[in-house]
């Protein structure tokens, strides 16, 4: 008979028995060759550095060829836009050297009609008038042109860039009067002439409305002729002139302001 209290209760059949907790040794912490050594062959070792080394040279050599692709990338577009700037200064000098140019020619006596504000300060003046003459001396056709034309007596300081001529040379630039003041109100004469001019073609603007010379109480008046030249090259660029004279019996003299020209360029085209 088993004794009751001496027996071992029956362990389950499937139950793995318990493992023993055992601590570690105070020294485990201290010990140095407490893992295995490295079991990796040398000659494998060998082949993994390289490896490693190849390819290292590798990418060395693909960064080299980029940075070389992309300097000779930059070079072309350089060359590119160094050509098309060549081909655009040519296409510009080209212009520049045949387009159309409108100049002054020395003008030439008219019969003038006195102007209602001469004809009341001096009523038996002969009037001094002038046809304006242009020329084309460019190598292509002149287009859309236009002259306008003031002729009056002014001061003999009016040709020294003083207002009234900056005045003259604003309403002619518009085709109208700007100023408020109707003592100075420009009269803008626009002879009937050709819109065209083959080049070295002379065209005579008649100009009818004279100026005289005379006396006031104040001042001495001189005759002076103002006029702005319009008009418009073959290659489409548009081009002025403008023009400022003293007029005597004996000739004209050009004034020390009032003659000015453009200086827009000859473009070159976009497409």
């Amino acid at each position: 008979m088993v004794d009751s209290e001496n027996q071992q209760p029956n362990a389950h059949p499937h139950e793995p028995a318990s493992t023993p907790k055992v601590r570690p040794s105070p020294d485990y912490k201290n010990r140095v060759h407490h893992c295995r050594p490295d079991q990796t062959p040398l000659l494998k070792q060998i082949t993994e550095v390289v490896a490693c080394v190849a390819g290292v040279c590798v990418l060395a050599v693909y960064v080299g060829q980029l940075r070389e692709m992309r300097n000779a990338t930059k070079a072309s577009e350089v060359a590119a836009s160094a050509a098309r700037d060549a081909v655009n200064n040519s296409v510009v000098q080209f212009r520049t050297d045949e387009r159309a140019w409108l100049e002054l020619e020395p003008l030439t006596d008219a019969k003038a009609i006195l102007s209602e504000r001469a004809k009341q300060e001096a009523p038996d003046a002969r009037p001094l008038a002038r046809n304006v003459i242009i020329k084309n001396y460019g190598r292509t056709i002149a287009k859309d042109i236009s002259i306008r034309v003031t002729f009056s007596s002014e001061p003999e300081t009016y040709g020294n860039d003083s207002e009234n001529l900056k005045i003259a040379e604003e309403a002619l630039r518009l085709g109208k009067n700007t100023n408020t003041d109707p003592s100075k109100a420009i009269y803008i004469f626009r002879p009937s002439i050709p819109k065209s001019l083959a080049p070295q073609t002379p065209l005579i603007a008649p100009f009818p409305i004279g100026g005289i010379e005379y006396q006031t109480n104040k001042e001495s008046r001189q005759p002076f002729v103002v006029g702005r030249i319009d008009y418009v090259d073959a290659f489409g660029v548009c081009h002025w002139k403008t023009f400022c004279l003293h007029i005597t019996k004996e000739g004209q003299s050009y004034c020390q302001a009032g003659n000015d020209e453009d200086t827009n360029p000859e473009v070159a085209p976009t497409k």
